[in-house]
């Protein structure tokens, strides 16, 4: 699942940042299944739900459920759960990795849409 426009929610936007959440679990949704094919095993990390505005785990968890799914695609991770949202520096530079780990994983999976 390529997360396309939504991979650029802009700083402040509520509803983009909304709609980026929404296709991001989607996303790491359609990764656990497409894994649990090709490769016969299943992601245990937790799929965070929520915002992470709001819940504290929510950053940590998302980052786990990134590294279990690339340990088993051979890809490194950066470390996502240190970043605070609020700050627009933090949150462009977090959104351009995030991306950027999608688009990696995508490649890996033979994920094109």
């Amino acid at each position: 699942m390529n997360l396309g426009p939504s991979a650029d929610a802009p700083f402040g936007d509520e509803l983009a940042f909304l709609d980026f959440l929404g296709q991001n679990e989607i996303a790491h949704i359609n990764y656990g299944d497409v894994i649990a094919r090709q490769q016969g095993r299943a992601i245990s990390a937790i799929l965070p739900i929520g915002n992470p505005m709001e819940s504290p785990d929510w950053l940590n968890d998302h980052w786990q459920r990134h590294s279990e799914e690339c340990a088993l695609l051979g890809i490194s991770v950066p470390d996502l759960s240190g970043v605070d949202l609020s700050n627009e520096t933090q949150y462009l530079d977090w959104m351009l990795t995030h991306s950027q780990l999608h688009k990696q994983q995508n490649l890996s999976l033979g994920i094109t849409t």
